[in-house]
């Protein structure tokens, strides 16, 4: 048996390889350090073996996407600006009767608005305030706020620190089971 000389202990094998297979993108030294018929999900198939060295490369967008929809995916996806969540193109591909955006502190507005169908918000992390047409309200992680079609309003932070807000909007898909 030949001993690499590259990897301190365990952990620092596996943190080493891990980042030699995905983040620098040689996934075919999978068959250097797995077995010769190891089994790869995708999202078009399942690969065995060779066959990994044909398949072509997917964008972040994808993998994230299809397999992962994660609350940090959607922090490090918008950025600043709001991240499309679910919605007939967007991080989880679906129609249920509903899109849903991820609104962070960056992309909140001041300016009251309004919409022409009613909207849910839901805040993910903070605390907001909600003002509307006669009063306003705050809400925290765990409220959720029915906002009537037509009713002006805007919802900001209230509080410093990492914010998001879901903000769920009907849409003209009939409801019913996703596409997922």
């Amino acid at each position: 048996m030949t001993v690499d000389t590259r990897w301190r202990d365990l952990p620092d094998y596996i943190i080493g390889i891990t980042k030699e297979i995905w983040e620098d993108r040689e996934i075919a030294t999978l068959h250097a350090y797995s077995a010769p018929d190891i089994v790869v999900r995708s999202p078009g198939s399942v690969v065995v073996g060779g066959q990994l060295k044909g398949c072509p490369e997917m964008t972040v967008r994808q993998v994230v996407g299809w397999g992962a929809r994660r609350y940090w995916d959607m922090v490090a996806l918008g950025g600043r600006k709001p991240c499309k969540v679910i919605g007939a193109e967007e991080l989880i591909s679906d129609r249920p009767g509903f899109d849903v955006d991820r609104i962070p502190r960056g992309s909140s507005t001041e300016t009251p608005h309004a919409h022409d169908r009613p909207s849910v918000l839901m805040p993910a992390a903070g605390h907001w305030r909600v003002v509307r047409e006669g009063g306003s309200d705050r809400l925290a992680p765990g409220d959720t706020m029915s906002v009537h079609a037509r009713l002006s309003h805007a919802a900001t932070p209230s509080t410093s620190g990492d914010t998001a807000l879901y903000y769920i909007m009907a849409t003209d898909d009939p409801a019913g089971p996703g596409r997922l």
